[in-house]
């Protein structure tokens, strides 16, 4: 009865700004439409992609546009280059290849407090530059809780200290807004990093039809410096916020590579200890242990 509700009762109540200019009736049609959709998207009244089609019944409807002309808006060339990043999004989902590169990118990096926020800032930045930037966000912030707990665990049977907990916790604030923001950055560095990217390149070529159209080597080319800088300031700033430098000494014993690459991995290599093994380097083993030691002979 509620979805009903929400259904009939925008297009009575908005039923005034059909008269709001008698003089350029359109105005009024098409605020109109405009104040149905955004009341379907907010309440979800209808599905989303349903309210998003309601331009091509509407607008001819009231006699604002012909159909053909509203119909060619859905098929512009930058609206499908933003679906084949949606289509990449999800091929790289269903593969779990977000998994693979957060775990990589973790494991080149290192499992000190430093290494581990630039780790997956970085890997989250790189993500965002062909994914959507909040799917990436939705998909980095199980594997940065997931090392979170492992933190808090080994923390835990250690018989940390107040303060060693409370150092963590100023890590996990690190690391989610780390996460969010290399999202946001990584986003900018590619075309169809993100939506607003691609209504740019639309204007620009609506605007200036003489000019070289805005290519996806040419975005890449100016734009990719400035996020890898972004990237690098955003660490920075959050390392001097949130991670003291005590920190990175104290909990440099914090998560071996074996650790991660069974909190990381995607479910499938989860099961095969032969593949969680041969995720595991070595080297950062070693490297590890040693932090470990520096880190008790300081304690």
């Amino acid at each position: 009865m509620k979805a009903f509700l929400m259904i009939i009762l925008p297009p009575l109540v908005l039923l005034p700004l059909l008269g709001i200019d008698d003089e350029e009736p359109d105005i009024g049609r098409t605020a109109y439409m405009m104040g149905i959709m955004a009341a379907y998207w907010t309440s979800e009244a209808l599905p989303i992609a349903v309210t998003s089609l309601l331009p091509v019944v509407m607008l001819p409807l009231m006699g604002v546009l012909p159909a053909e002309h509203v119909c060619q808006q859905y098929f512009k060339d930058n609206n499908f280059l933003f679906f084949g990043g949606l289509v990449v999004a999800a091929s790289l989902e269903a593969v779990h290849m977000h998994q693979r590169i957060a775990l990589r990118v973790l494991l080149l990096f290192g499992t000190r407090p430093h290494q581990l926020l630039f780790g997956f800032m970085v890997g989250t930045a790189f993500l965002s530059m062909w994914m959507n930037n909040t799917a990436t966000t939705a998909m980095m912030m199980p594997i940065a809780e997931a090392v979170l707990g492992q933190l808090e665990s080994i923390a835990e049977s250690d018989g940390a200290s107040t303060t060693n907990a409370r150092l963590i916790k100023y890590l996990g604030k690190a690391l989610m807004l780390g996460v969010a923001w290399a999202a946001n950055i990584g986003g900018m560095a590619t075309l169809t990093g993100t939506g607003p990217n691609i209504v740019l390149a639309g204007g620009y070529d609506a605007l200036f039809p003489e000019s070289e159209p805005l290519s996806f080597a040419t975005w890449i080319g100016f734009a990719a410096p400035i996020s890898a800088l972004l990237v690098l300031a955003a660490w920075a700033m959050l390392m001097l916020a949130y991670v003291p430098r005590s920190t990175r000494q104290a909990c440099g014993r914090s998560c071996s590579s074996r650790s991660l690459c069974l909190i990381c991995a995607p479910p499938h290599l989860r099961r095969s200890s032969l593949c969680a093994t041969a995720l595991t380097v070595p080297d950062l083993d070693r490297r590890c242990y040693v932090h470990i030691q520096r880190a008790r002979t300081h304690a």
